[in-house]
């Protein structure tokens, strides 16, 4: 598994459709009545050979992709090259939920500087491992939250195309 702090993920699907049909599905999947009333209600915008896709309720999961993809016709069959990564606004949460512990991280690094470390003190090494593990918390819970709305999306992808073959 592949660990980043910018989760992204690119994946192409390969389908034996013809590319008016891949987006007319991708369309009408979006459209129909039983897409209201689903667990991962997706959403988006679907132009003449290119898409973008995103969950509706992000209360389940707020850090579900936003998905983007590009339909290209190639010589036997139809090219699905999809883009996923995290919505600005979910960016923006984690960094604002970070800032404070990032802020007291560098001041005590700067006052371990200044005044020395001296004896070890038991508050001080408890203080570091909380004022550390807190971002580390925020990015594992934005990382796997991520991954998770990574098969919902893929999911949605497979079932609105039918038969395609997942090149990763």
């Amino acid at each position: 598994m592949k660990w980043s702090l910018v989760p992204t993920k690119k994946i192409t699907f390969r389908t034996q459709l013809p590319q008016q049909e891949v987006m007319r599905r991708i369309r009408t999947k979006l459209d129909a009545p039983e897409n209201v009333n689903a667990l991962h209600r997706f959403g988006g915008e679907v132009g003449e050979s290119s898409f973008k896709i995103w969950d509706v309720r992000p209360r389940i999961n707020s850090f579900t992709p936003m998905v983007e993809g590009e339909v290209l016709e190639d010589k036997t069959e139809t090219l699905i090259r999809i883009v996923m990564r995290m919505g600005g606004c979910v960016w923006i949460f984690v960094l604002v939920w970070c800032y404070p512990f990032a802020l007291l991280l560098f001041l005590s690094i700067m006052t371990f500087i200044r005044e020395g470390m001296g004896p070890v003190d038991k508050d001080a090494i408890l203080s570091m491992a909380f004022i550390i593990g807190m971002p580390a918390f925020m990015i594992t819970m934005t990382t796997l939250g991520f991954r998770s709305g990574i098969k919902t999306a893929r999911a949605f992808l497979m079932e609105t195309i039918g038969e395609i073959r997942d090149e990763e």
